[in-house]
């Protein structure tokens, strides 16, 4: 028995190393496919922890949403800027479009 399997393995050669590569290619393809995943998965879990380094207060705009295509937030005024700047423990204040302030204390002057 032994024999005619040895016998069979021999004659059919070429089949069986076809045969492990199109396992191992398979195998190799969803490992593949599972390290991508968790390698964008931790990417994206981890934007908003980069995104909001450095700010210890957001100050928002006033409600302005009167249609769908007008922004969500007001923009801080100018004024307010330069109040929020002379708050005792503020090292920055940076004014941005999306109608808020952020404000970073002095320990974290890296924003």
């Amino acid at each position: 028995m032994l024999r005619v399997a040895l016998r069979g393995l021999q004659d059919h050669l070429a089949r069986l190393l076809l045969t492990a590569f199109a396992v191992i290619l398979g195998v190799s393809f969803v490992t593949g496919t599972f390290v991508l995943r968790g390698s964008i998965e931790s990417t994206l879990n981890g934007l908003p922890t980069q995104a909001s380094r450095g700010i210890d207060v957001s100050v928002r705009g006033v409600d302005a949403n009167t249609s769908p295509l007008a922004p969500p937030l007001a923009a801080v005024p100018p004024s307010l800027v330069g109040t929020l700047d002379h708050v005792p423990g503020v090292a920055r204040v940076l004014p941005n479009l999306r109608g808020t302030a952020l404000i970073a204390g002095r320990d974290k002057s890296h924003l």
